[in-house]
């Protein structure tokens, strides 16, 4: 909830100290998600570790290609702030899909 607030609030002013405020308050509200969800990869029921753990930073590299020029082409047909907006509605997904993760054991 704290990356997508932050990344509204950078994406809903013109002024610079916000705007650094608010990528701050998203890059803090995700910097744990990538370690929580493989973590969580790690307990998934039925499949082993590693594999499980491969998978998900397999996609996580995707992601890392995909997504910036994904934005990019956004930005080109809409502007940036507009090829922003679905990542705040990422960012929201990821609240609601957050009790999926179930718990550490111990």
């Amino acid at each position: 909830m704290l990356a997508a607030v932050g990344l509204a609030l950078a994406l809903a002013t013109a002024e610079p100290a916000p705007s650094i405020l608010g990528f701050g308050l998203m890059g803090a509200g995700l910097s744990t998600t990538f370690p929580l969800i493989v973590a969580a990869a790690a307990r998934t029921e039925g499949l082993e570790e590693a594999p499980a753990i491969a998978a998900v930073s397999g996609l996580g590299y995707v992601g890392f290609i995909a997504g910036p020029a994904t934005i990019g082409a956004l930005s080109d047909a809409a502007g940036l702030r507009s090829a922003l907006l679905p990542v705040v509605a990422l960012c929201l997904l990821t609240v609601v899909l957050a009790g999926r993760l179930g718990r550490s054991p111990g």
